[in-house]
């Protein structure tokens, strides 16, 4: 688990070509769909939060919707489990409003 979170966040930032963040933050975001990847994404919430929203502003509306999607799938995720605490549902809003911040409107 660790080894492939350490891939997909290095691969959220430059200098990974804009496709192979897009990719990353799809890979995530397709994690929520199993137990183990919520698993997985649970216990590495705040490297993988931190990386996306840190990501913002975004060169395009594909990265726009998929580090939108990443967080939605988080929120979910946390509000359905037990493991959640407080300091994960803020986190993940955080994250939340500052990508709704810094979207394009078009």
């Amino acid at each position: 688990g660790d080894s492939v979170i350490n891939l997909l966040v290095s691969l959220l930032r430059p200098p990974a070509p804009v496709n192979a963040q897009l990719m990353a933050m799809r890979c995530l975001a397709n994690m929520a769909a199993h137990p183990p990847g919520r698993s997985i994404l649970l216990a590495n919430r705040e490297v993988i939060v931190s990386s996306i929203v840190g990501q913002s502003p975004y060169v395009n509306k594909n990265v726009e919707i998929a580090a939108a999607t990443v967080l939605l799938n988080y929120s979910v995720v946390i509000t359905s489990g037990t493991e959640s605490d407080l300091e994960d549902q803020c986190q993940v809003l955080s994250g939340a409003s500052a990508v709704a911040m810094c979207c394009k409107v078009s």
